[in-house]
Order: C-alpha cells, then sequence, then structure tokens
C-alpha cells in the first residue's frame, strides 16, 4: 500500500512525467539495453544453431560468439555477462529433462505399491509379520583410494580430503534397503546381473525376520537384474515368501532405496581405505 500511495502521490504531483525513474545513486549503466538484448537472445539460442559446436553454451564461449559476430557494440566482460543472464527472469537456456508416462497400466501398478507403503495389500491391511524390502543397483561406481589420510574437522575447520586419489577400476553397488526399519544391506559386485540380484536376496532372506515372515514383498524396477518371469520365477521357487513386485516402466523412482542412493552416494564414488572398499551396510 505505501508503494501504490507514493506512486498515486507522484501521478497527481506531476502527471505521466512523474512516473518516470528519478535518477539514481551510484555508477550508472554502462552496458546498453541493446547490448543486454543481445546477449539474452544468443543465450537462447543453441549452439548448434549457430555453428559452434557446442551442446550448450560457457561464458566464455558466448563472450567470443558475441565479440566475433559484432552482436554488442563494445567488449564485456564475462562476469558482466553472466550477470545480465542472471538478471534475466526467463532463463529458456536452462533446461530439466522428464518423460511422459508410458506404461498403460502406470496407475494400477503404482497403486500396488503406494498402497503396501501405506500398510495394505489388494485392499486388506499386511499381517504383523509382513516385510517390505526395496531393491535396485547403482553400477559402474569408481573405486578410489585417496593417496594421503583425510584428516578430521578440528574447531575452526572442516575435514579435510586429499584432492589426489588412485583408481581400483569400477565396481556396481546393490543395495536393499527395509522399508519400515531403514536398514540398508549391500554388495559390491563386479558387474551387475541376475545372479548377483539373487546373491544379495538370498543373503537378506536369510536372515530369520525375513525367512520367517508369512509374505516379504520385494520392490524392484525393470532393470535387466530383475526384468519380469526371469526374476519373478526363480525368486518365488528359492524363497516361496517372497513377493516380487515391478515398479511401472520409467518410474524407478517409487521405490524407496532410490532415497538411499540420492542422500547416501551423491557422488556416485566409493572409496578405498588401507586396501579395502568401505560399503555403507554389507548383508551378513
Amino acid at each position: 500500500m505505501n508503494t501504490v500511495r507514493k506512486w498515486r502521490g507522484r501521478f497527481a504531483e506531476r502527471g505521466l512525467a512523474g512516473l518516470r525513474d528519478l535518477p539514481r545513486t551510484g555508477r550508472p549503466r554502462e552496458i546498453s539495453e541493446a547490448d543486454r538484448a543481445a546477449v539474452v537472445a544468443l543465450a537462447c539460442q543453441l549452439p548448434a544453431d549457430t555453428g559452434v559446436p557446442l551442446s550448450r553454451w560457457t561464458g566464455p564461449e558466448l563472450k567470443r560468439e558475441l565479440e566475433d559476430r559484432a552482436l554488442v557494440s563494445a567488449p564485456m566482460a564475462v562476469s558482466s555477462l553472466l550477470r545480465i543472464l542472471a538478471e534475466n527472469p526467463v532463463k529458456p537456456w536452462q533446461y530439466q529433462s522428464w518423460i511422459f508416462p508410458r506404461d498403460p497400466d502406470f496407475e494400477a501398478k503404482a497403486t500396488v505399491i503406494l498402497d503396501l507403503y501405506q500398510g495394505f495389500y489388494q485392499g486388506e491391511p499386511l499381517g504383523p509379520g509382513d516385510r517390505i524390502l526395496s531393491f535396485d543397483a547403482k553400477p559402474s561406481i569408481q573405486a578410489r583410494g585417496r593417496i594421503h589420510q583425510t584428516l578430521p574437522a578440528a574447531p575452526g575447520r572442516p575435514a579435510r580430503v586429499e584432492h589426489e586419489y588412485v583408481r581400483h577400476g569400477a565396481l556396481a553397488l546393490l543395495a536393499g534397503l527395509d522399508v519400515h526399519t531403514g536398514q540398508v544391506f549391500a554388495s559390491t559386485p563386479k558387474t551387475t546381473g541376475i545372479v548377483p540380484f539373487m546373491d544379495l536376496a538370498g543373503q537378506v532372506m536369510a536372515r530369520p525376520e525375513y525367512k520367517d515372515a508369512p509374505r516379504v514383498f520385494v520392490i524392484v524396477d525393470n532393470g535387466s537384474d530383475h526384468r519380469g518371469k526371469a526374476a519373478i520365477e526363480p525368486l518365488r521357487k528359492a524363497h516361496p515368501n517372497a513377493v516380487m513386485i515391478h515398479t511401472p516402466v520409467h518410474a524407478s523412482w517409487l521405490n524407496q532405496v532410490e532415497v538411499f542412493f540420492i542422500w547416501s552416494l551423491p557422488g556416485a564414488v566409493l572409496n578405498v581405505h588401507d586396501g579395502h572398499l568401505s560399503a555403507l551396510a554389507a548383508a551378513s
């Protein structure tokens, strides 16, 4: 209301002239509005459309293209160029990838999983001994060993991790999450596949709380490790109380173990200390 009152008063005193900006303090802008518009216009185009062999613009490349094509009246610093883009309210050069759900039975399959998370299966409450496990895999994770020991945090100083490392190849990380307890079981085979998946599932299902459970619902996505009947039949044969539930196609985000991967493996790196791989949790 104060802002409205101020502009209404200025219009009453000076008419349309009162709506113009008054002189401002500080150094005036050196980059013209035309140059600013040219920066935004070029940034809105894909580099390939202008003949530049890049998938996305960088600050230096954008500056070079503006000056080579004489799109601006004077050279400008990369920092100024990036500041102009940051101030622009519409940023079409930024994008997020997404995909349409294409599973014709998306709603039905998703409902089964969401009901399980809420304690129901086929319209009936789960029994007190029923369990829910969520499995998934992260392939080709680099195993790195730090050259120097990590220094612990101290007052006024964060923990320090040595930048240099030694590569120990790549491993896969298979993980199973107990949805109710939050316990994670993991293994680190050299590759993914039905055999490593069944090995980890067997280790988990051998534990008394799952072996003796009336039903163990095993939620998985449609990856090759556990796709279709090739995984359903071996799991059922080895563990008659296991019920495999597949997420809809392109809906692995319904699988709760994804939360573990997102929060526990942001850098997708397994660290090796003293020659041993440090898994976040291990199946016993």
